[in-house]
């Protein structure tokens, strides 16, 4: 009934903080196989394994399991936050600090991807396939812009009486205001 109510709570605290259930609860269970007394060898304690002297505003609560819960649920999503999203970078935040660097790093990805894999999330996910297609499609429309600019300039170099019709002229005219303002 114990475990129940953990899960339930746990689930709770990934909503109130905008992180994946299924990711959060596979943490956990890798953190502490849900259990609220634990601790390791790095002096890491709880549910959620907080180390308290990395976290001081967690110092003698870190066997309270919905106070951990709580706490590691925010600091997910503040990780989340500062990594735009990308759950792998935040869960290696989580177990080795935002400034880990080299081989301890690397034990953060590891930890990442096992729970990743261990949620089931082995593909991008959604919200990281929107960001790919995003930069995607930003660097195009620079692309686009910088030729556009480029014609707009070349077209400026030939003499107005040399296009064809007014046509031609007004749309000469709009892509230049265009290039200069695109608000506009």
């Amino acid at each position: 009934m114990v475990l129940i109510s953990l899960v339930t709570h746990a689930d709770l605290m990934a909503d109130q903080a905008g992180i994946d259930r299924q990711i959060f609860r596979t943490q956990i269970n890798m953190e502490s196989g849900w259990n609220p007394n634990a601790v390791s060898w790095a002096g890491a304690e709880g549910i959620a394994q907080i180390i308290p002297k990395y976290h001081p505003d967690m110092e003698g609560k870190t066997f309270d399991p919905y106070l951990s819960l709580e706490y590691a649920a925010n600091l997910m999503s503040s990780h989340l936050a500062y990594r735009d999203g990308d759950y792998r970078e935040a869960l290696a935040d989580y177990n080795t600090g935002r400034g880990s660097t080299g081989n301890f790093r690397e034990e953060g990805y590891s930890y990442a991807d096992k729970i990743l894999e261990s949620a089931g999330y082995t593909e991008p996910n959604e919200i990281e396939l929107l960001r790919e297609d995003s930069a995607r499609n930003h660097a195009l429309k620079l692309g686009a812009l910088h030729h556009l600019g480029q014609t707009v300039q070349v077209l400026n170099r030939i003499s107005p009486q040399h296009f064809h019709n007014d046509d031609d002229r007004l749309i000469h005219k709009e892509a230049e205001v265009y290039y200069h303002a695109p608000d506009g």
